[in-house]
This record gives C-alpha cells, structure tokens and sequence, in this order.
C-alpha cells in the first residue's frame, strides 16, 4: 500500500496499475482496497475511465471516508471536459449527498459554473447567493462572489449592481485568486 501511494505521488500510472492489480489478487478483502482504487482513478489519464473508476467507489464503498473526495474529483473532471449539464446533475446529487463535507462549497461553485455556462442564469444567482451566505473560506467565497458579479453582468449588462460587486470584491479580498480577474473585469 505504501508503494502505491508512492507510485500514485509520482504519477507513475503504468507501475501503478500494475501493482494495484497484484494488491487486488493478493489482498481481495482488505480495507485498503477502496484506497489502492482511489490511488488508480486519481492518475487515470483518460477522464472517463476516471469518472468510471471514481464512481465505483461511490456506488460501492458506501463506508470509505473519502467518497466525498470522489465526488469532487468527479466534478472537477466534468468542469474540465466541459460536460456542463453532467455537472451540473453530479454536483447537485454531491452536495445533497455529503452535506457535511469540507468540499460543500466547491461542489456549489461547481453547480454555480455549470449553470452559468448552461445560461440559466436565474438559478446560478440563487446558487452563488447561497454560497456567499455559507462560505467561509477566503479564496472560495471571492470565487463565489466574482461569480456572482459575471452573472448580473450576462443579466442586467454594465448596471451599478454589476460594477459594485467587482469593487467590493477588489476592496474586500484584495488577495484572493479572484482579485486580478475581478480588477480586469472592472
């Protein structure tokens, strides 16, 4: 097991695979096997077999501890593949499912983003508003918050609305990720 997370540190996914089957053959009812899987889906390259291989363990471990981790993974590849309806339904079903989960709030920008590239801009601002009012985390709320100001620009054009988010973001979290996106954008 520590060689696989070695291997899975380094990226290595061919070493990996190989040695993840002969822990599956050799050890086929130890606990750790949920984390040899986790290891094996975190450096797949092809990102729907991640998803598959993800999604195993969502469906199937219902005891492994990071299924919540699992969910995020799979959101973060449905963003990155640009499959916004998915996203849209995995991170909906995700944040009902782990309500309790340190990842809470990115699956909630996560639903936030695909709707606005889906153009349903009424229920990313019901999202982005929900996430403002319960995230606490820096960086994620001033995501959250430029968000919001994106989607009263696609709703209501330049209005004062839209510029007074993008400066209350710049004054409020000047060191935020978000910050030189929200200063360009002004």
């Amino acid at each position: 097991l520590a060689r696989i997370g070695a291997l899975a540190e380094k990226g290595e996914a061919e070493s990996l695979r190989a040695l993840a089957a002969e822990f599956y053959r050799a050890h086929p009812k130890s606990d750790a096997v949920a984390d040899v899987r986790l290891f094996a889906a975190d450096v797949e390259e092809v990102p729907d077999e991640a998803i598959r291989q993800y999604r195993v363990l969502l469906d199937k471990y219902r005891y492994f501890k990071k299924r919540d981790y699992a969910a995020l993974r799979i959101c973060e590849t449905l963003y990155l593949c640009a499959r916004w309806e998915e996203l849209a339904a995995e991170s909906a079903k995700s944040e009902a499912a782990f309500l309790k989960s340190m990842y809470l709030s990115r699956y909630t920008l996560y639903r936030a983003k695909a709707l606005v590239h889906l153009g349903r801009y009424d229920e990313a601002r019901a999202v982005c508003r929900r996430a403002t009012e319960t995230n606490r985390t820096y960086s994620e709320l001033a995501d959250a918050l430029l968000l919001l100001a994106y989607v009263e620009r696609k709703s209501t054009g330049y209005s004062r609305a839209y510029l007074y988010s993008l400066r209350e973001l710049i004054t409020g979290f000047p060191d935020a990720p978000a910050a030189p996106a929200a200063l360009y954008l002004l």
